[in-house]
């Protein structure tokens, strides 16, 4: 059977301004449209001379939320993270809450990789429809 592609991520604000060694915050917001999502797996990555991430905390999409993957290196730019929940529902809200800080004048995109997924009730496969990425702009 077809897979049911209905959920998009999306990293907000789309453009986000701070000072160098100011702190400013990223949502990873999620609107799953027809899927019951159960949890989903993904790499960010960002210039790391331009940007850092201070925290990653989970939001409030799942309830009692598992987090299967957290891992942040700062020297390459990448932020692995999986997170999911027994408690599989749809909606729209934010699935994590980032704390970054700006390093150095420029631009730094936050970008998902390629193997962005994301696991929904009755779905064998991905049902990722599309990723939003932002831009964080360090003057």
């Amino acid at each position: 059977k077809p897979v049911n592609k209905f959920t998009v991520l999306r990293l907000e604000p789309a453009n986000l301004s701070l000072k160098v060694g100011q702190s400013g915050t990223i949502n990873l917001a999620m609107q799953t449209g027809k899927n019951v999502v159960s949890g989903i797996e993904f790499t960010l990555n960002f210039d790391p001379t331009k940007l850092e991430i201070v925290s990653v905390a989970p939001a409030d999409f799942f309830a009692n939320p598992t987090v299967l993957a957290n891992v942040l290196d700062n020297k390459k730019g990448v932020l692995s993270y999986a997170i999911g929940s027994l408690a599989p529902k749809s909606g729209s809200d934010n699935v994590l809450t980032l704390v970054v800080r700006g390093k150095a004048w420029g631009t730094s995109g936050v970008n998902f990789d390629r193997e962005t997924k994301v696991a929904a009730q009755g779905e064998l496969q991905n049902v990722l429809k599309e990723v939003v990425a932002t831009k964080v702009e360090v003057q």
